[in-house]
């Protein structure tokens, strides 16, 4: 018995045709993405900066960023000196301050130094003597605690500076001339400076 053969049909239902559909189908997706991607990295190449752009704005930054510390450098100097000035000006303020109290209270030193010096005589009561010389002694104590300092310059040689000459008697062999022989006025001096200077009598 001799086989007739059938000639295949094909159909569009069938796998082959699906198929081959679909690699084409795949093919051209897979052709415009290439396409695509070949278009974003000449974009991204065109759009990156040359080497020497980079050096330049590298270079211009750092320019930038110099003057900036700069300019914070000459600034908290700034505020440092300020701080310095405003620090030494409360400081002088407190001091001129202070020196004015001080000075209003020689004249109270001066008046105790002449009340024990005219009690010092006999007759008078030796309780008030003694209470005089005792405040005396606290306003002295007053006075010290305040860096004030009581000027002995009987002996010295005269000082301008120092001294203010009101009275004057011959020299002598024991006294030379220019030299403080008495005091009428004592002297005060401020944290080793002049707070008032000693009225003296000296020769000539």
């Amino acid at each position: 018995m001799v086989n007739e053969w059938t000639e295949p049909s094909f159909h569009d239902g069938d796998g082959f045709d699906g198929s081959a559909s679909s690699m084409d189908t795949d093919t051209s997706s897979l052709g415009e993405e290439q396409s695509e991607d070949k278009t974003e990295m000449d974009i991204a190449e065109e759009s990156a900066p040359e080497p020497s752009s980079l050096d330049e704005g590298t270079t211009k930054l750092a320019e930038e960023l110099e003057v900036t510390k700069q300019q914070l450098i000459r600034t908290l100097a700034d505020f440092d000196n300020f701080r310095r000035r405003a620090r030494q000006e409360k400081e002088d303020l407190v001091k001129s301050a202070a020196r004015s109290v001080l000075l209003e209270l020689l004249p109270i030193a001066d008046n105790f130094d002449r009340a024990v010096s005219s009690l010092s005589v006999e007759g008078v009561s030796e309780q008030l003597v003694t209470g005089i010389g005792m405040v005396q002694r606290q306003l002295q104590a007053l006075l010290e605690k305040q860096g004030v300092e009581r000027m002995n310059v009987v002996g010295e040689t005269f000082n301008p500076e120092y001294h203010d000459a009101v009275l004057q008697e011959a020299a002598s062999d024991e006294h030379p001339a220019g030299t403080v022989v008495d005091v009428l006025q004592a002297g005060y001096m401020l944290n080793g400076k002049v707070l008032r200077p000693a009225m003296v009598k000296v020769t000539v």
